[in-house]
């Protein structure tokens, strides 16, 4: 038993130094930045785009999104598939991977929310460990179980009439609102608590304090005006890019500062 005392109290002591000592912690740091680095250099490995009719920039845009955001996102994601399938949804995730059919997309915009919407999916069944089973505290604002509502639950509580179809798509209609039309889920949210609950969840566990409201110029609906999947809503493309290129630079940015950090502090200890 004295032992097993030792053994814990040792444990626990190299646990503080890990946590605390300078060295350990900007360690850590790098080798974060470093799997984060690895999996944004192959981000373009996922695309494999079976239409060559498709527009490159459109395909460009999925690509920037992803540079914009958290790698935790997509760690999960194995391929995304792009093109025309016979007798397919216009989005779809199986197997972490996604597959977009174009044939009865509109317009780029069109094309760039349904990615979104999917790449939602890929976050709730992957970076929030969501399963058949277990309902994620996302899913538990609005959801009993997997398929049954709270019964205090009304349709304003949702971003579309599509997000109350199920936990999942719950999820997914929300991880594309706050990207595509943030102005209107921050308005929609001042009044009712279950939608601002989803929006600080969005905000503060998935993307890291950051919001696209300067993204959303088209004008804000009104409640009644809910659309039956957020994919469907107007958005300018060309705002939002502009914006998540904005973000992608504040991570590299931040990228190299931290870098820049743990080398002078390698520099300090050896010299």
């Amino acid at each position: 038993a004295h032992t097993m005392r030792v053994r814990k109290c040792f444990s626990g002591f190299l646990l503080i130094i890990t946590c605390c000592h300078p060295f350990y912690a900007q360690a850590d740091a790098a080798v974060l930045e470093l799997r984060e680095r690895e999996v944004r250099d192959n981000i373009r490995a996922l695309f494999d785009v079976r239409d060559m009719h498709i527009a490159p920039e459109a395909v460009s845009a999925l690509m920037t999104f992803m540079r914009s955001i958290p790698s935790e996102h997509y760690h999960n994601l194995n391929k995304v598939k792009i093109g025309r399938f016979h007798k397919s949804p216009r989005g779809q995730t199986r197997n972490n991977q996604i597959i977009l059919n174009v044939n009865d997309m509109a317009s780029q915009e069109e094309f760039v929310a349904v990615f979104i919407h999917e790449l939602g999916h890929i976050v709730d069944l992957g970076f929030l460990g969501g399963s058949e089973t277990i309902l994620t505290p996302f899913q538990q604002i609005s959801w009993k179980t997997k398929r049954q509502l709270n019964s205090n639950a009304t349709e304003s509580d949702f971003v579309s009439r599509y997000a109350m179809s199920s936990p999942w798509e719950d999820f997914a209609e929300s991880y594309a609102m706050y990207v595509i039309r943030g102005k209107t889920f921050d308005h929609w949210r001042r009044d009712n608590t279950a939608l601002n609950r989803k929006f600080n969840f969005l905000k503060q566990k998935i993307f890291q304090q950051k919001d696209f409201l300067a993204a959303d110029t088209a004008p804000i609906l009104e409640n009644r005006e809910r659309t039956w999947d957020v994919t469907l809503n107007t958005f300018n493309l060309n705002q939002l890019l502009a914006v998540l290129n904005l973000r992608k630079k504040e991570r590299e940015i931040a990228s190299r500062t931290r870098h820049k950090s743990v080398a002078r502090y390698q520099r300090a200890q050896t010299g």
